[in-house]
């Protein structure tokens, strides 16, 4: 039987997922839940994104980078705000820190 259009794209977005973290974002929402790491507050889906929230995310990956701590696994990844990911971001690149856990002196 045929796929469609829909579940093609949608098999081929959980195979990029899987190969960008480790896990579909799907199985990270059933264990991180809907709240955003960094604030505190609920996320919703069209805000949302997957944060390695000690780094070791794409860039890392594709540098061939492999740094203690800083790996696919759940417990360096959290549902975040958009804006707070790109905060912490913005936060990590111009000081040179590892920042981790909750942020909320961001705004």
């Amino acid at each position: 039987m045929p796929v469609s259009h829909e579940e093609q794209k949608k098999m081929q977005l959980q195979a990029m997922e899987r190969q960008r973290f480790g896990y579909t974002k799907e199985e990270i929402l059933a264990v991180k839940g809907n709240k955003c790491y960094i604030c505190g507050r609920p996320v919703a889906p069209q805000d949302m994104v997957i944060d390695h929230i000690k780094g070791g995310g794409r860039h890392a990956t594709e540098t061939g980078m492999i740094i203690e701590g800083k790996t696919h696994n759940m417990d360096n990844l959290g549902i975040a705000h958009r804006s707070c990911a790109g905060k912490k971001d913005r936060i990590r690149g111009s000081m040179g820190l590892g920042i981790e856990g909750n942020l909320n002196n961001l705004s």
